[in-house]
Formats: structure tokens, C-alpha cells, sequence
């Protein structure tokens, strides 16, 4: 899961933040999923420091996949099969990353059916995180 890449498919903007800029590029209607989710993490929900690239984006959520705190389950959403691991942010973004609003543990989808990893985010509580109770946790 580590080493797959991050899903590249065009995915839907909210209207909200439409228009909202980061490093010269400015959210649409649509977004390539992985510049999407970059922009929504470093300005508008500032989980990761203002300056941060693709490449240090993917580089703290392949970390928090391989950290030996990580914790894993599997469940099925929408007929698709997902894993979910869940690692303390602060035991993998640097400190420097970290943005104005971090938050205690950081979360990385992997889409198995598709072998892509869907999303990375910080949150605070599981429940925030739409991990369905009957998820099985491996670890």
C-alpha cells in the first residue's frame, strides 16, 4: 500500500471551495483528485503548513502506511473493497509540515479493487473519519 500511487481521476469540487489558489493553481469544478486533496489539506483545512508539494504530501502519508503504530482495517463500501490505516500524526509529519490546525492522527485510504490510494487526512475522532462500524481491524 506504501508504494501505490494516489488516485489521479478527476473528482468532483464543492462549490465552497471553488476558486480557492494554491501554487498557482486555482480549484474548478473539477480537480485531479491528488491536486484536490493537496489544496484541501494545506488551505482550506491547514492540516499541513502552507509551501508543502505533492511530493512531501506523499511522502507523510506513505510514512503513516509503513509506521510500525499504524493501525489497519478492511471494509466493504459501495461494493468496493477498502483499507483504512490510522497513524499519530505527530509520529509521522514533521513538525515544519505540520499546518496551523493539525490534528491528533492522521488517515490513508487504500482502494484494494483499484490499487490507489484514495485519500490522506488528518482527524481527531474515529467516528469523524466515516469508518464504518463493522470494519474488521487487522492491527
Amino acid at each position: 500500500m506504501a508504494a501505490a500511487p494516489f488516485s489521479r481521476e478527476s473528482v468532483r469540487v464543492p462549490v465552497d471551495e471553488r476558486g480557492t489558489r494554491y501554487h498557482g493553481h486555482q480549484l474548478a469544478a473539477r480537480a485531479e483528485s491528488l491536486s484536490y486533496h493537496l489544496v484541501k489539506r494545506v488551505v482550506i483545512e491547514q492540516q499541513w503548513v502552507d509551501g508543502t508539494s505533492v511530493a512531501q504530501y506523499l511522502e507523510d502519508i506513505r510514512r503513516a502506511v509503513r509506521h510500525p503504530s499504524a493501525r489497519l482495517a478492511v471494509y466493504e463500501r459501495r461494493g468496493g473493497h477498502l483499507a483504512a490505516i490510522v497513524t499519530p500524526t505527530d509520529l509521522v509529519v514533521f513538525p515544519a509540515r505540520r499546518g496551523v490546525k493539525p490534528e491528533r492522527q492522521l488517515l490513508v485510504i487504500y482502494s484494494a479493487d483499484r490499487g490507489i490510494i484514495v485519500t490522506g487526512y488528518q482527524f481527531s475522532e474515529l467516528p469523524e473519519t466515516g469508518i464504518p462500524s463493522e470494519a474488521r481491524w487487522l492491527k
